[in-house]
């Protein structure tokens, strides 16, 4: 049921985004969590923008990672979650044009399960050959300490919670509803 935005539902709640991710992240849905995770920043971030600005843009994306993220664990930069964020979610591909045009600026990111099968040789020999294996738990976590992080900033700093309070209100909120008890008589 679409209901007012609470953020709290939104981001940690029963049907909010982390829920979604960690499904896709136990079902070894490798393309549909990342996708997600990239989402998740995307939606999240675009709550610090300046009040003025009706979207978002990449450093937004950026800043928000640099700011929340614990990145030097997983080996790469902010730039290059977003072009990795560009090249899955605009044509489902480890390459972005960041990545192939950046002059080496911005890697290209393959993603990989921590105990899972490593990539393809075959497939590798068509990458970058700077390119990062990224663990997609690892990236996982990193989001998790994102949010809370952010959260807690949220919970302290006044004008950070007006800030995304004020964003916050434009957010799709749906809440499970409660299901219906039907009894028939015989």
């Amino acid at each position: 049921m679409l209901t007012n935005p609470d953020l709290y539902e939104i981001i940690k709640g029963q049907r909010g985004m982390l829920k979604g991710v960690e499904s896709c992240v136990q079902s070894q849905c490798l393309v549909s969590a990342v996708a997600l995770i990239y989402s998740t920043i995307d939606a999240i971030s675009a709550l610090t923008r300046a009040r003025e600005k009706t979207k978002t843009d990449r450093t937004v994306f950026k800043a928000w990672i640099e700011k929340y993220v614990p990145i030097a664990k997983l080996g790469c930069t902010a730039a290059d979650l977003y072009g990795a964020r560009c090249g899955l979610l605009h044509t489902y591909s480890p390459e972005s044009d960041l990545s192939r045009e950046g002059g080496g600026e911005v890697k290209t990111v393959i993603y990989t399960w921590q105990t899972g099968p490593n990539p393809d040789r075959a497939a590798l020999s068509n990458v970058r050959p700077d390119a990062i294996l990224l663990c997609v738990e690892h990236l996982w976590g990193a989001l998790r300490e994102g949010v809370d992080v952010f959260l807690a900033e949220v919970e302290r700093n006044p004008d950070l919670h007006d800030l995304v309070l004020y964003h916050a209100r434009e957010l799709l909120c749906y809440r499970p509803w409660t299901p219906v008890e039907i009894r028939m008589a015989a």
